[in-house]
Formats: structure tokens, sequence, C-alpha cells
């Protein structure tokens, strides 16, 4: 019950852009990434096997966005 109730909150509060905003007040990415280092750097990707199967990948809400 509490587990689908913090569930529930947050997936409203990536829903109204109140996540973000939270995050951006606490954590200074939003700067950081737009900078040229940015711009310059390598992504990759690595296979995690320890992943639970129901671990939402495709939630493109829940990942920051690398590309």
């Amino acid at each position: 019950m509490l587990a689908s109730r913090i569930e529930e909150g947050l997936t409203l509060s990536l829903e109204d852009g109140s996540f973000d905003l939270l995050f951006n007040t606490y954590h200074e990415y939003e700067t950081v990434f737009a900078t040229r280092l940015h711009r310059q750097r390598k992504v990759l990707q690595l296979h995690n096997p320890l992943l639970p199967p129901l671990t939402p990948l495709n939630n493109k809400k829940l990942w920051y966005p690398l590309h």
C-alpha cells in the first residue's frame, strides 16, 4: 500500500514537472550538461544482468536523457 502511494506520487510529480523542478533545485545538472564538456562526452552503454525483469527501461520519463 505505501509503496504504491509513493510510486503514484512520484509518477504524478514527473507528469506535472514538479519532480524536475525539485531535482534541478538541488542539482546543477542542467548547467553542467549544457556546457561544452557535455557535447564532447562519450556514452557507454552497460548491460546490467542484475536488473529485475520488471524494470521500466522503456519509460523515458524515468531516465535522464543521454543523447
